[in-house]
């Protein structure tokens, strides 16, 4: 079969294919428009996925994570300046795909040097602080989605029912 390779989107590896098949290397692939990524998860197509997919694989966080954070809430994906409606927590608003707090925002914005809340510099923010999760809670995925959440690891026997709940959304071995 014959394969090529060219640079897509802020130089993504791109492998066009004829069909769909499992990588040779053991990776999750999966064809979408005959297009397959050459590296990790595959996400569904849209504007905001192409981001998750730079932003994601710059620093180091599995795509699969990032979408599994948001995955109820990835609405108009092709629409760069749509930003998820704020959601009311602890008198705080969370905005964005993946809900980030405005105070965590302002931090990341301030520590990255971000420009207004839009919806790419909210996805910036948000890989950044997963990826700080993951350091903070011992290099475990399922730690920084905890973290993530909450803003500190806590024992699973002590986890509220809501927390057993969207913990048990997330199959921390894909990751």
């Amino acid at each position: 079969m014959k394969i090529l390779k060219l640079s897509f989107l802020l130089g993504l590896n791109l492998v066009l294919v004829g069909c769909s098949s499992p990588s040779k290397e053991g990776k999750k692939t999966h064809s979408l428009s005959n297009v397959e990524l050459d590296t990790g998860y595959q996400l569904p197509q849209g504007w905001i996925f192409e981001k998750v997919k730079y932003y994601a694989d710059e620093l180091g966080v599995p795509r699969q994570f990032v979408y599994d954070i948001g995955k109820s809430d990835w609405r108009n994906p092709n629409d760069s300046t749509f930003i998820m409606p704020p959601l009311f927590v602890k008198g705080e608003n969370s905005y964005g795909d993946c809900q980030m707090l405005t105070v965590t925002y302002r931090a990341y914005q301030k520590k990255l040097g971000l420009g207004p809340m839009t919806r790419e510099n909210l996805l910036i923010a948000c890989i950044h602080h997963m990826k700080h999760c993951y350091l903070i809670g011992d290099s475990s995925w399922k730690k920084a989605r905890y973290i993530y959440a909450r803003g500190r690891w806590r024992e699973p026997y002590r986890w509220t029912s809501l927390e057993r709940k969207f913990m048990s959304k997330m199959n921390f071995d894909e990751y």
